[in-house]
């Protein structure tokens, strides 16, 4: 006698606490001031730029700037999951 197995969808994992906080901040931090900007949007090297430019701005703790640091990756990680449009040219 043959079994067959019957594939189902796994849900989706859960956001992981340190993407969760990483967007806590995103709104908390960067939204009181500006729009959300989609961090894919950016190539790694810029976004580090910019997060470490605001990071002073908006005297974030060092963690907190690497954190934002790690966004675009945290969100790779995370399928479908980002939160904002992207960047248009010449907009900052």
């Amino acid at each position: 006698m043959l079994a067959w197995a019957v594939w189902q969808p796994q849900a989706a994992d859960p956001p992981s606490s340190e993407l969760k906080a990483a967007q806590k901040l995103d709104v908390n931090k960067c939204a009181r001031c500006h729009r959300r900007y989609q961090p894919s949007a950016y190539t790694q090297a810029d976004w580090e730029l910019w997060m470490d430019k605001m990071g002073r701005k908006s005297k974030l703790r060092p963690e907190q700037t690497d954190l934002l640091k790690r966004y675009p990756e945290l969100l790779r990680r995370e399928e479908g999951s980002l939160p904002a449009q992207p960047r248009k040219k010449g907009k900052q």
